[in-house]
Order: C-alpha cells, then structure tokens, then sequence
C-alpha cells in the first residue's frame, strides 16, 4: 500500500479561510489600536508642552536668570531628540505655527502676555479641549 505525504485540497482551503477569517477580524481591531495610540501620543505632548511652559513661567516669577521664555524656545527644547509629528514623520511634533496634523503649536502674544498652546489632529483641525491660552503672570 502507497504512503500519502502532504495535506489535501481541502484541508488547505480551509485553513486559508480561517486566516481570512483571522485577518478580517484582526485588521480593523488593530487599526483602531493604531488611532487611539496616535491620539494619546498627541495628548501627550500637548500636556507636556504646556507643563513646561508653567514650569518656566514659575522659574521667571521666581526671580531666576536662566529660563526659557519664546515660543522659539519651548519649541526646540520640546523637538530635542528630533520628536516627529504622531501622522506625518516629516514634520516637528512642536512648532510655532501651522495646522500640520499631529503637532501641537505654541505661540507667543506679547500684547496680552500669554501664551497659546494648541494640538491638532489628524485632518489638521484643533483637537477638542486641547488649547489653552497661559498667562505669564
């Protein structure tokens, strides 16, 4: 009698239609995963911004000399490390101005004293409850 090797048509088709199956339901779960990750990395650095302008605002009413104090400033110190923008790896995740998707924007009013710290998302529109405008005072 003749030994058989190897799987039948039908046992192959079936496994490939349980990794369709596998793949149908995996997809969409990881995809979501990949959006909510974004936009906590994005919150993140929104909080961060605005912690270390509140932390340098402290240093300066506090009589000390080495702080920093323009958007410019906060800026390169938030990038160091060549931080990039959570939608698009080509752009800074911190700048002083644009609505570039994924970055969180920092600008400077002299007139009224305060700074306006600003994270949008991934169509490049401000993301609800995630700008603040900062008094220096």
């Amino acid at each position: 009698m003749r030994r058989e090797n190897g799987f039948t048509l039908i046992e192959l088709m079936i496994i490939v239609a349980i990794l369709g199956i596998l793949a149908a339901v995996a997809l969409p779960v990881y995809s979501d995963y990949l959006a909510q990750s974004k936009q906590n990395v994005l919150s993140s650095n929104f909080r961060t911004a605005v912690a270390l302008i509140r932390n340098e605002i402290s240093k300066r009413n506090a009589g000390e000399t080495n702080y920093l104090d323009t958007a410019d400033d906060f800026v390169s110190a938030l990038n160091h490390g060549e931080k990039k923008s959570v939608y698009d790896s080509s752009k800074d995740a911190f700048a002083t101005s644009g609505t570039d998707p994924g970055t969180v924007v920092i600008t400077k009013n002299p007139a009224t004293q305060t700074y306006q710290v600003t994270a949008y998302d991934r169509n490049g529109n401000p993301v609800t409850g995630q700008s603040v405008i900062i008094l220096l005072e």
